[in-house]
């Protein structure tokens, strides 16, 4: 009855649809037997390595790279940062410029309002001259045509 079972278990193992508790089972069986049938001695040693594999434990190999940073080039690195954070900020306050009184920034926006009318006038002059430009290309199409 039992040497069936294994039969059909060892069929499965080969076809690969045993379950790991079933191959369980068939590591248990070969290993524990002594008196095997001829033709499953070769599975005896098959299964005999699965369990002598399964006991080894390999040394554990530490890794002789060296990291390149080191604990005193972050903190020198971070203590640089806040050094130039620091210099910034204290540049930016210096760099605010003389305080303007109302009458010289609408002084200046007048200026700047002006400059931009006499631009206007020099755009639109030139948004005539492309339109006859324009007119000229559409008639040179026309004769080529």
């Amino acid at each position: 009855m039992e040497s069936k079972k294994i039969k059909k278990l060892l069929d499965s193992y080969f076809e690969g649809k045993t379950s790991i508790s079933q191959e369980r089972i068939l590591r248990l069986y070969f290993t524990s037997t002594q008196d095997l049938p001829l033709k499953w001695e070769p599975h005896r040693v098959f299964f005999g390595y699965y369990n002598k594999v399964s006991l080894e434990a390999f040394p554990v190999q530490y890794s002789k790279h060296k990291s390149l940073i080191r604990p005193w080039m972050i903190a020198a690195a971070m203590v640089t940062l806040i050094i130039s954070i620091q210099f910034a900020t204290k540049i930016n306050n210096k760099d605010k410029g003389p305080e303007v009184s109302q009458e010289e920034m609408e002084f200046a926006f007048h200026q700047f309002k002006e400059s931009m009318k006499k631009l206007s006038i020099n755009l639109n002059k030139g948004t005539q001259k492309i339109a006859y430009l324009d007119y000229l290309d559409q008639t040179t199409q026309k004769i080529i045509k």
